[in-house]
């Protein structure tokens, strides 16, 4: 799961032990955010069309962002 290795990845950077990430939580919080047109999947369409896309990425890719 590709939010597993983000998280894994942020956990060699900071300490993590002090916080509580639930996977499950994180991935349903993305899924409200895109509202994607097929279950379990998201397209480039669902991000353009969301709104969201670039915070979405953001909070993938970018520590500082994601702890916001």
């Amino acid at each position: 799961m590709f939010l597993k290795e983000v998280v894994n990845k942020l956990g060699s950077k900071t300490d993590l032990s002090k916080m509580q990430i639930n996977l499950d939580d994180l991935k349903d919080e993305i899924w409200d955010m895109a509202k994607p047109k097929i279950p379990g999947g998201l397209t480039l369409a669902d991000m353009v069309s969301c709104g969201q896309g670039g915070t979405i990425i953001g909070i993938l890719v970018d520590a500082q962002l994601f702890f916001q």
